[in-house]
């Protein structure tokens, strides 16, 4: 490679044309071949498959392996075709130390030009955040109806009631409400949109009026930001009403559903190295099914671009256009876009495809109200009034071209330039992070709401994943969705490190994984300070290490211990039949089964601690198996049992009940049924 380049330019291309040629070549004679040998094997597979069998032969075209395997005959031809010639060092004297030197810092400097000009997404002047919902054109996953302890079913859950209610503690929130009988629909024009910063345009079923897509473009133009969320397959003609804004703006909500390549309902994001300002603070997340979005013309950004998605086109033959998920020939794979961002005139827009994962039912898992507030808080800004990422990117080439004609004479070029370029990207890419998050830092609440931290350090039971609950003996997913009926929200997290001075309510279901003495001493420190903690267990959580938790506070579940009966609630509270608990000692009682306390609660510093020992009575299997549940009468009283305990927590005035003699350390045996 040296030698190579040490030779006078016209003889380096010259010597370039035949391993170049031969390269492409390779190629362009290997693809037809790849195309037929792929085609042999799939019809192969289809005329192998019985009748009665299911045909899933598509895998082949995403399998690693085999396309792995189909790149020896291409390496092996461009190993014989299209070699570099060796060419013997000239002994020319080497470039003199400035012309090094200043290659090396144009390569450094040209990198760095062009990670910035590449990842960077000025985040521009803040707004004052009046944000408004259009309610008025949309009868899907409403936001007016609470998501409280009176309202069960199917409805209850698709809706947009929790996070509207969790913007609304962070922007003032306000919507375009539906018009009542025998009133004319509203109009989106200039005066409706005069005391707006940011417009959401969830799921529309209704269409928008030439009229109202040329006011809703003005108000981008002069500064505003619009969210346009749509859903698979345009469903309920909502892709459709989004696409007459989309298009104006040179993108496309395709009518397509996307699976998973492995698994077909396991969607998964996690932002990259250098993520965009939007998914800056979005933990790792789980899709539902989402459609993806055509950027076509439009000169936008993809905050979220995934690969390892398969895309089917809507089933017309459907009720929803939900195609079978199945593998077919006519489907398309590889990466898609789920997340687009365009900037028009002083505003924005952003364009998401998975409406659902922002219903009741899934909003609160790991990312997904902090991708809803990122969505908000990057539209809550107007541009600037100059773009300087072009600027950045033709420097950087500029830059790029200079120091190659510097490098010319220079033995040994390539490893310097590229050692050079290596850290300008890393400067460039630790730079844009640094000012993402200086510019679009996590919004602060503007009301206060009751935080409650669902940990994932000592416990890992099933709990709801997309939205979905599996109904197990061992799943607390139920419970966990119905915090949020209380007004409350919740978090997922883990490690020392979550526990944080915001969070009200910490909830540990069943711990069974090893508690670390930092974990422990953190926790102590916030329950001092004031926090709360509540643990269930259970003579079901075998492995338990809830006492290991809990000890320092001075209670203690009796592991030896099984109960049954009807407990003895605190007076208001309803009683409630329990088959399997554990005796708590220490603090003062909450429940009984008998003379035995079954739940004890006791203070700490400013803080409160409280013990269940019944904790299997409110696992999914007992709560009514899905989120889609109506209790009956019976039923209702355990959801009445964890409302009323978690209000008593959060509010701070946790009863008692009648006072009794402790438990014995020793008590009767797990599972011999006493009471």
């Amino acid at each position: 490679m040296a030698g190579w380049a040490r030779l006078p330019r016209e003889a380096r291309i010259g010597r370039l044309v035949l391993p170049v040629g031969g390269l492409l070549t390779s190629v362009l004679v290997w693809l037809p071949f790849r195309a037929a040998l792929l085609m042999g094997l799939y019809m192969h597979r289809v005329l192998r498959t019985e009748y009665n069998e299911e045909l899933n032969v598509m895998n082949q075209f995403w399998n690693v392996w085999l396309l792995n395997g189909l790149l020896v005959v291409p390496v092996l031809m461009a190993w014989r075709f299209a070699r570099l010639p060796v060419v013997e060092a000239t002994g020319a004297s080497p470039a003199k130390a400035w012309r090094q030197a200043a290659a090396a810092a144009l390569a450094f400097a040209a990198v760095a030009a062009l990670t910035v000009g590449a990842f960077w997404d000025p985040v521009g002047e803040r707004k004052p955040g009046r944000v408004v919902v259009d309610e008025a054109r949309s009868d899907w996953e409403p936001t007016e109806k609470p998501y409280d302890t009176e309202f069960y079913g199917h409805m209850s859950g698709y809706n947009y009631a929790c996070i509207y209610d969790y913007a609304s503690r962070f922007y003032e929130t306000s919507r375009f409400e539906k018009p009542k009988e025998g009133q004319p629909l509203k109009p989106i024009d200039d005066s409706a949109l005069a005391d707006c910063d940011v417009l959401i345009l969830k799921v529309p079923t209704k269409p928008y009026t030439a009229d109202e897509v040329n006011a809703i473009l003005r108000f981008v133009e002069r500064g505003g930001g619009v969210m346009l969320i749509g859903e698979h397959t345009d469903v309920f003609g909502t892709g459709r009403n989004l696409n007459r804004i989309a298009r104006r703006l040179g993108f496309a909500f395709r009518y397509d559903c996307l699976f998973g390549v492995d698994s077909f309902f396991d969607q998964d994001f996690t932002p990259g190295l250098v993520p965009h300002p939007i998914v800056q603070h979005v933990p790792p997340m789980y899709f539902a099914t989402s459609c993806s979005i055509d950027p076509a013309t439009s000169s936008g950004r993809a905050p979220i671009l995934e690969t390892g998605l398969k895309s089917l086109s809507a089933d017309y033959h459907a009720s929803n256009f939900y195609p079978p998920a199945e593998d077919r020939a006519h489907m398309r794979y590889g990466a898609f876009v789920q997340l687009w961002s365009v900037r028009h005139g002083k505003g924005r827009v952003v364009a998401f495809t998975d409406s659902t994962i922002f219903s009741n039912f899934s909003t609160f898992e790991p990312g997904k109200a902090e991708l809803m507030l990122g969505m908000i808080e990057w539209l809550n800004h107007t541009n600037g009034s100059a773009d300087p990422r072009p600027y950045l990117m033709t420097l950087g080439a500029a830059l790029l071209l200079v120091g190659l004609w510097l490098a010319r004479p220079w033995d040994a070029t390539w490893a310097p330039l590229l050692a050079a370029g290596l850290l300008g990207w890393v400067v460039g890419a630790v730079g844009v992070r640094a000012a993402h998050a200086a510019a679009m830092p996590a919004p602060t609440p503007v009301r206060d709401f009751v935080k409650v931290l669902v940990d994932r350090t000592v416990s890992d039971v099933k709990l709801s994943k997309g939205g979905f609950i599996g109904g197990k003996e061992e799943g607390f997913g139920i419970f966990d969705r119905w915090i949020l009926r209380l007004g409350y929200f919740t978090v997922r997290a883990g490690g020392p490190e979550a526990i944080k001075p915001d969070v009200d309510l910490v909830v540990v279901l069943h711990p069974h994984l090893g508690v670390g003495d930092a974990f422990r001493e953190r926790m102590v420190r916030y329950v001092e300070a004031g926090g709360r903690l509540l643990v269930l267990d259970s003579p079901s959580n075998t492995g338990s290490t809830a006492n290991s938790l809990i000890h320092p506070f001075g209670i203690e579940v009796m592991r030896r211990t099984n109960y049954s009966g009807t407990a003895i609630m605190p007076e208001g509270w309803p009683a409630i039949p329990i088959k399997n608990a554990c005796a708590v000692n220490g603090g003062e009682p909450l429940a009984m089964l008998g003379a035995n306390a079954v739940a004890a609660s006791t203070r700490y510093g400013k803080g409160t601690v409280t013990v269940i020992g019944f904790g299997t009575r409110f696992n999914d299997d007992q709560m009514g198996v899905t989120g889609d549940v109506v209790p009956d009468a019976e039923l209702r009283k355990v959801f009445d049992v964890q409302f009323s305990l978690l209000r008593a927590i959060a509010e701070d005035r946790i009863p008692t009940v009648k006072a009794r003699p402790r438990a014995s350390r020793s008590g009767p045996p797990a599972g011999s049924g006493a009471n």
